[in-house]
């Protein structure tokens, strides 16, 4: 599936982060798409200002947080692989000053949730409920941490870890397989 030369020749691609400005004079420096690095953004500026100081647990942060997530997490369905998708409307579109103060005036007005995606905006073009996340944490003394999570599809290879009950994926169906179609259709 993959070979020595396959590795050998590989050249990882480098992408310029997303940057969003923070209360505190803080910056934040996340991963562009396809990661969600936007939507972290998105739900970080969204809640400038929303949450109340209480060290109880309070209703109302709760509420503006699960909301700001939904609004966020409907903006990913946009995103993609810059490669294949021009992701550069939704990110100028989801980085506005415009779009995160229409988005924090509603949860500030929040008087109920709802329950469908597409109430938050979310458009879904496919009807692939798989999942993949990659994460890439620098420090400034340079030591780096990578974290990949994909099962590929649904309940991955329909196994589990006999000692931690984990289901362990299947992301080799991914892969070019001579005479082998995955479960995406894709032919090699």
């Amino acid at each position: 599936l993959i070979s020595r030369e396959d590795l050998r020749l590989y050249r990882a691609n480098w992408y310029e982060p997303i940057t969003a400005q923070l209360n505190g004079g803080y910056t934040l420096y996340t991963a562009p798409p396809p990661a969600s690095g936007t939507v972290l953004a998105s739900i970080l500026q969204t809640l400038e200002g929303q949450l109340q100081p209480n060290p109880r647990i309070n209703v109302f942060n709760t509420l503006r947080v699960a909301e700001a997530f939904k609004y966020a997490y409907a903006l990913r369905t946009e995103l993609g692989d810059p490669a294949f998708t021009d992701t550069n409307r939704v990110l100028q579109k989801t980085m506005s000053d415009n779009y995160i103060s229409n988005v924090a005036s509603k949860l500030h007005q929040l008087t109920r949730t709802e329950s469908y995606p597409e109430y938050y905006g979310a458009s879904y073009h496919s009807g692939n409920k798989g999942g993949t996340i990659n994460i890439v944490v620098q420090a400034p003394d340079g030591d780096a941490v990578v974290a990949t999570s994909t099962i590929n599809t649904l309940f991955g290879s329909l196994m589990a870890s006999p000692s931690t009950g984990i289901i362990l994926n299947n992301e080799m169906d991914d892969f070019s397989s001579p005479h082998i179609v995955n479960s995406f259709g894709v032919t090699p």
